[in-house]
């Protein structure tokens, strides 16, 4: 989790800087490396460990391989800087795994935490990816190859099917609160 939390940080940072024009597009394609490396290390890492991953692995797998491929191949490096803005929202997601770890799981901390990561999973895995979807499909706005549509296309599948079961666990935290309240009053 602490490599995924710096790669993500790190790679959104330079996303960021990318999108606003404050680094040229030979500076950030020499970040990707650093993301390929990671991608792979993960990859190794979720098969190297597969019994502790087995309910998620197939998903994490097509996930890092559509991300490798699209990344590769990709033509148009302002999208896949808008793509990246994803990984902003693993902070928010490792954070709210450590409180679960640490029982915090009840505290004002971890609400407000989940809040965090429900709004910035929405903007940016949900909503962006949507988008970044139609827009390579449906428009000419984009240079765009075949293999970064597909690709692009998979991780918003996933993305929406990680925001509905998201939206399962944000909706049953304010439930599990209010029967806490009710029990205490």
């Amino acid at each position: 989790k602490i490599v995924s939390l710096f790669h993500s940080v790190w790679i959104s940072y330079y996303s960021v800087l990318f999108l606003l024009d404050d680094i040229n597009e030979e500076l950030y394609i020499s970040k990707f490396y650093i993301t390929y490396s990671y991608l792979i290390y993960d990859m190794v890492l979720i098969t190297y460990y597969y019994k502790y991953f087995a309910s998620d692995y197939i998903f994490t797998f097509i996930h890092h391989t559509c991300f490798l491929l699209g990344l590769y191949y990709t033509l148009n490096y302002k999208l896949a800087a808008q793509c990246l803005l994803a990984e902003i929202t693993n902070p928010f997601l490792y954070l709210g795994w450590l409180l679960v770890k640490i029982n915090k799981n009840t505290s004002l901390i971890f609400k407000l935490n989940g809040i965090s990561l429900y709004v910035l999973f929405f903007i940016f895995r949900f909503c962006n990816l949507t988008y970044l979807t139609y827009i390579s499909f449906f428009t000419k706005e984009h240079n765009v190859l075949l293999i970064e549509n597909i690709s692009l296309l998979l991780l918003c599948i996933l993305n929406i099917n990680w925001f509905r079961l998201l939206t399962f666990k944000f909706i049953n935290l304010f439930k599990n609160a209010n029967k806490i309240n009710d029990k205490l009053n």
